[in-house]
């Protein structure tokens, strides 16, 4: 066999190790969780969960870049968004899903922008219309 070949080979799969290593490092780094961020996020998500659930899912997203600033942001979005559409409560993702999938990424933009005031006053524990008959009441193709 060549000794060039095997040499690079060698290099190669030296970098990828080191590199394996270097991100096992990294997903294994301790964030710094300030109680007081997990508790503004949770308080503003329009569906509620405990805190113990949302720490881990709040730490990995910290942990992959986020900033407690941009995920309060995101749930203060979300949540005025939920209101403006009148979202059934079944419906609105758990806060959980919302962190472990990234969807908060899709809440960071201007035109989901609002202020933490009016998302919190949202009820959520209100549907105007919890079984959608406003809805098919103005559609001509309802079949009542």
């Amino acid at each position: 066999m060549d000794t060039e070949y095997i040499e690079e080979w060698t290099e190669s799969l030296s970098d990828s190790m080191n590199d394996s290593v270097n991100d096992s490092h990294k997903a294994n780094e301790e964030v710094v969780l300030v109680k007081e961020d997990l508790e503004a996020f949770r308080d503003t998500y329009p569906k509620h969960a405990a805190l113990g659930i949302l720490e881990a899912p709040y730490k990995a997203a910290l942990r992959d870049g986020a900033t407690p600033e941009q995920l309060l942001t995101s749930a203060t979005n979300y949540a005025a968004e939920c209101k403006r559409t009148n979202q059934e409560k079944r419906y609105i993702k758990f806060p959980t899903k919302f962190l472990k999938e990234e969807m908060w990424h899709d809440y960071l933009t201007d035109n989901h922008k609002t202020t933490r005031d009016e998302a919190l006053s949202w009820d959520v524990t209100k549907d105007p219309d919890p079984l959608g008959l406003r809805v098919a009441a103005n559609n001509p193709n309802a079949p009542f």
